[in-house]
């Protein structure tokens, strides 16, 4: 251990000092997207437009104009990385999805 350096500083080009942060601005709002249900998640994109098409067992396939986008229900939780690509899919930024989430 370096002595020049006191606790919870780094040294100069150490690979686990902390980054800076890119704007929540930029990148379409909070860096976190909630667990939710395949339900909630159906809610929030019928809000924003999307009509279900087709419904096969656990699945629900959502259309609005050119954009579909599968979502599953049931008992399994969408988690944020399941979750960022069907908004991926949908063309809805985090922020816009929030809100309508949450509306």
């Amino acid at each position: 251990m370096n002595p020049e350096l006191k606790r919870g500083e780094f040294a100069p080009g150490c690979s686990t000092a902390p980054q800076e942060s890119s704007s929540n601005e930029a990148n379409g709002g909070p860096d976190f997207l909630p667990t939710i249900s395949g339900w909630e998640l159906l809610r929030a994109l019928a809000r924003a437009g999307f009509t279900p098409v087709q419904r096969a067992g656990g699945l629900v396939v959502l259309r609005r104009d050119e954009r579909a986008v599968i979502v599953r229900l049931g008992r399994r939780l969408v988690d944020a990385t399941e979750l960022r690509a069907v908004l991926d899919l949908a063309g809805i930024a985090k922020r816009e999805f929030l809100g309508l989430l949450f509306h």
